[in-house]
């Protein structure tokens, strides 16, 4: 009997002791055996692309999606001084693209596995830019591979990069700035992103009542999609000849009438179909932008920052609500005065006090004043979404 519990308990000790030093015995395993390991359990790897060092540029390095070749999975950055590290599933074999300025762009194939590391290197240059290829570094020296890439797969990475780079911007016919203010403003108006080619009543208008967005800027009735229509009423019948059957509608909205629902979803069918309406929107865009900047120069403003304040009190309460707040601000804060603005942080906030101050009582009024808070601090929630501006490349340094 004595001998049985002496060796129940020997074995309880032993027990005790595994237990004890499981953390150190797992510790030890993961150091000694992790790296042989490793592969069969790693579902990602990082593959390594290097520039060659003969070119002084920036390349976009797009992967594209083994089950869609026409769509970037991601996209990563070589220089000189900085490779590409791409994290994909491991054992694919992937296309890659590449562009830059000043390059011709191409495509070439990579295999995932752990540790591969290829180079874009460089095999001469033609009218076309300079050209370059890609192969595996640590194989044998063979003729990089190179070949052209879909335009679909570029503007696909570009898009992608932007999600992670947004300075970078999505439309390469735009300003990148242009394409931040508009979508920020077009989230503030609308409240989704879905505002490019549509018209939408919007509440918390100039008036605090109920206003019309055209495309992802504000514009009460009427307001910015007055001349807009104006620019395709330029010649006779030609309301008529672009909107047919809805032309009523469209003279109605043209003439300043009250918001009519049926109209407006008649006429906003019928404008997405229409090219002219896009370009005459997007030259009212533009216009309006570069009158935004001019104003925020006149404020002082020399941030980007500054110029979506302006921006999107245009869209939302009109220049008349800009140049009230400019004279306000001279007269709060003269050259000489002590308490005058030194910084574009502090000229934000005095702004954005002015603004608020102009706001009318409203249902609305919270909208607004959440969206001037949101520009002058740079973060912020609106109509439910969450706002960082210096994620988003909206920085207000200069």
């Amino acid at each position: 009997m004595k001998q049985w519990l002496a060796w129940v308990g020997g074995a309880l000790a032993a027990i005790a002791l595994v237990v004890s030093q499981t953390d150190a015995i797992l510790t030890f395993a993961a150091k000694r055996l992790g790296p042989y390991l490793a592969p069969y359990f790693t579902t990602t790897t990082t593959v390594t692309v290097k520039l060659d060092p003969a070119l002084d540029t920036v390349v976009d390095v797009i992967v594209a999606d083994p089950a869609n070749a026409n769509r970037a999975l991601l996209v990563g950055q070589a220089r000189r001084n900085a490779d590409a590290r791409l994290n994909v599933p491991v054992n694919v074999r992937y296309v890659v693209a590449w562009q830059g300025e000043g390059l011709k762009a191409g495509t070439g194939e990579l295999w995932a596995v752990d540790g591969a590391t290829y180079s874009l290197a460089l095999i001469g240059k033609d009218d076309e830019g300079t050209r370059m290829g890609l192969r595996r570094t640590d194989a044998p020296a063979t003729a990089p591979s190179t070949s052209e890439p879909s335009a679909d797969l570029l503007l696909s990475g570009r898009a992608a990069r932007a999600v992670d780079n947004p300075a970078a911007g999505v439309n390469s016919n735009a300003l990148p700035e242009l394409d931040r203010a508009v979508a920020v403003v077009g989230l503030f108006e609308t409240g989704t992103t879905d505002c490019a080619r549509r018209l939408a009543i919007v509440p918390g208008g100039i008036s605090g009542g109920r206003s019309l967005a055209v495309g992802c800027v504000g514009a009460m009735a009427p307001g910015w999609l007055t001349p807009v229509l104006k620019r395709l009423d330029g010649s006779p019948g030609a309301i008529e000849h672009l909107f047919g059957d809805d032309a009523t509608a469209a003279r109605t909205l043209l003439g300043g009438g009250g918001i009519n629902e049926a109209d407006v979803r008649r006429v906003s069918r019928r404008l997405a179909e229409i090219p002219e309406f896009w370009i005459a929107y997007q030259g009212s865009v533009l216009d309006a932008y570069a009158q935004a900047t001019a104003l925020a120069r006149t404020a002082g403003f020399a941030s980007e920052r500054g110029r979506l304040l302006v921006f999107d009190r245009m869209a939302n309460s009109g220049v008349g609500s800009v140049n009230r707040a400019i004279a306000r601000y001279a007269e709060l804060f003269p050259d000489d005065a002590p308490n005058r603005p030194t910084d574009e942080a502090s000229r934000l906030k005095a702004f954005g006090d002015i603004f608020k101050a102009q706001v009318r009582p409203s249902g609305y009024a919270g909208i607004i004043t959440a969206r001037i808070d949101t520009i002058v601090s740079g973060k912020g929630s609106v109509r439910g979404i969450s706002f960082s501006l210096d994620q988003l490349g909206v920085p207000a340094t200069p």
